[in-house]
This record gives C-alpha cells, structure tokens and sequence, in this order.
C-alpha cells in the first residue's frame, strides 16, 4: 500500500513538473503585455522549437466565431530558426475571469517543413522580440 502511495506522488510531482509553466515578461514596446514560458526554452536544441506565448488584451479581442471577449490568449509556437518561420500548434483563449473559452489544437506535427512553419518572422512581431531576447548576448547591439 505504502508503495502504490509513493508511486501516486512521484507521478503527481512529474505530472505537475511537465505542466508548470514559468512566465518571463517580454518587454516589446512597452504597450503589450506579453509574457514565454522560459521553461521550454531549457530544451531548445537545434534550428526548432516550441515555445508558448501568453497575451492579455487591453481592450479585450472580439473575433468572429467566439462568443464573448478575449482577455488573455496562449499561444503555442512552433518555430524554425533557420528559416525564420512559424506555425501555430494550439491556441487557447479566456475570458475576463481566466475561464477557457475555446481550445484550438492543430495537428501539424507531421507535416512537412514547408507547411508546418508557414509563416515568416517579421520585425516587429512577438516572436522577432522573443528571438532577440532569447539569442542575443548581453552587451550585444541589435537593430
């Protein structure tokens, strides 16, 4: 019995692990409120990686096809650093009291590069910022 207890635990702990998320600010202009989940980028190997951006908006989105205000998306980006591209795994909006609204997941894992990072990485978007942030030395200049 101590045993299956002790294994509820460690499971619990892995679990809570492999979900916990550790929010950086990203300071883009200092307008949006924009934070990454620091904790992915721990395992960025290579010229990919996944990454998740949170969002509040002020004032709330309305888009079409989801009823209510938007007041806090997250974002799951699938990026590809060598060719400066992106494409979008999950999506998941809230509304004014952090209720889930919609979950959008898109299944884009085994695709090939060419649609799976179909969107460029433009200058100043979120995750041009988020580069910047993340592969710039201190004391670096950038443009």
């Amino acid at each position: 019995m101590k045993f299956i207890l002790l294994m509820l635990i460690v499971a619990g702990n892995i679990y809570a692990q492999e979900n916990a998320h550790r929010w950086k600010p990203l300071v883009i202009d200092g307008k949006e409120k924009v934070w990454y989940d620091q904790s992915m980028t721990d395992s960025i190997k290579g010229s990919k990686m996944t990454i998740w951006i949170l969002q509040m908006h002020k004032p709330p989105l309305i888009e079409e096809g989801i009823k209510g205000e938007v007041y806090r998306s997250r974002t799951l980006y699938a990026i590809n650093l060598k060719t400066a591209k992106y494409g979008i795994l999950n999506v998941i909006y809230y509304d004014a009291t952090d209720k889930e609204m919609y979950n959008f997941k898109y299944d884009i894992d085994g695709y090939p590069d060419n649609l799976k990072y179909t969107y460029p990485i433009t200058e100043k978007s979120i995750l041009f910022a988020l580069i910047k942030e993340l592969f710039n030395k201190p004391g670096e200049k950038t443009n």
